[in-house]
């Protein structure tokens, strides 16, 4: 494969896969390695508009994408239909590969917070200190995963240990998030 790979233009720019897809598909570390290391472009867009970072999540390549991760991959590129990795993820059911885009920084809108709601996401879940996803979400002023949630029915009430509740966090947030304060009176 390695003298195949090497004939080959590392960054082909036709509409369809590179080289660094296809052994992102098929989980091949060490061609992935050498493709990056020769100047593979680690965000190369296929005729989807799909990297090898969403190529690895599709096809559960656990080690690929942490690799691509660590190379310094997009991770909130989106595809032509708007899918991040992070949904890809979710879409495969692979709470290690959620956990890790998130722990990494991968954007949570309102679209991927319904997607793991639906999936059967722990809407109220906690923390040690008492945190949940809405309080996060509040105290960041995502409005849109907050409306989420609140469709979704999370708790309102739910305090920190400081017995400060989300709607305090988000009013904390002072003007920016007036639009966020609207959606908490009206639940």
């Amino acid at each position: 494969m390695f003298y195949f790979v090497m004939l080959l233009r590392i960054n082909i720019q036709r509409p369809s896969n590179t080289p660094l897809h296809f052994a992102a598909i098929n989980g091949d570390i060490e061609i992935v390695k050498m493709l990056l290391d020769r100047g593979a472009n680690i965000d190369a867009k296929n005729q989807y508009g799909r990297t090898p970072l969403h190529n690895a999540i599709e096809n559960k390549k656990m080690e690929i994408t942490e690799l691509l991760l660590n190379r310094g991959a997009n991770i909130n590129v989106r595809s032509n239909d708007g899918y991040a990795p992070l949904h890809f993820a979710v879409e495969k059911g692979s709470k290690e590969v959620i956990t890790l885009l998130l722990s990494r920084g991968a954007n949570v809108d309102g679209e991927i917070a319904k997607l793991l709601l639906s999936k059967g996401a722990n809407i109220n879940a906690q923390t040690k200190n008492g945190i949940t996803t809405l309080h996060a979400a509040a105290q960041k002023g995502y409005t849109k995963v907050v409306e989420a949630l609140l469709e979704y029915n999370a708790d309102v009430n739910s305090t920190v240990k400081s017995d400060i509740t989300p709607l305090h966090l988000s009013a904390q947030q002072g003007n920016e998030v007036k639009e966020e304060n609207k959606v908490f009176n009206s639940a």
